[in-house]
């Protein structure tokens, strides 16, 4: 018997894929405003290679913690924080959702209502522990959004959901 991987076969691939969902929540109510798909970077593949390694301490750098607003210019290119907003760090601890053909980690975040109001937002950067505010580029994974026709005040905040599938293709 010979020892053979087979490479690109959809039974052998290994993939992520990222859905990020909005909710607006004013008082005691909370809607869903979008829902939006992403694609992770080296960061989070470097992340889950160290897991996979049971390099935990150097993987623990690399681990996504944090988000920030970000507004973007596709033609210009560039990529700027959204108004005063700086790094938003998790609400809570991960939490791993149970699926029988996939696995699911959720990353939950709160927006205060001051780091919306007049800021121009249209992109939201998933980061590691140790990434800095110098280099905004580079986000573990990264999701485009559209709040244009939404109103934020001082009663509402903003609930994200960011939730990192793993499963094989």
């Amino acid at each position: 018997m010979n020892n053979t991987s087979v490479r690109g076969t959809a039974a052998n691939a290994v993939g992520y894929t990222g859905v990020v969902t909005l909710y607006q929540k004013i008082n005691s109510k909370k809607h869903i405003i979008a829902r939006v798909h992403n694609e992770g970077r080296v960061p989070l593949f470097n992340f889950l290679a160290d897991c996979l390694a049971g390099d935990f301490d150097v993987a623990k750098a690399d681990r996504p913690t944090k988000i920030m607003l970000l507004n973007e210019n596709e033609e210009a290119g560039t990529r700027e924080r959204a108004g005063s907003s700086s790094f938003i760090y998790l609400l809570t601890k991960p939490e791993r959702v149970y699926s029988a053909t996939e696995g699911i980690v959720r990353y939950s975040f709160l927006i205060p209502p001051e780091a919306l109001i007049g800021a121009e937002c249209n992109a939201i950067g998933l980061y590691n522990a140790t990434a800095s505010e110098a280099d905004l580029d580079d986000y573990a994974a990264h999701c485009v959004i559209d709040l244009a026709n939404k109103s934020f005040s001082l009663s509402s905040v903003l609930l994200i959901d960011w939730e990192l599938h793993i499963s094989n293709r």
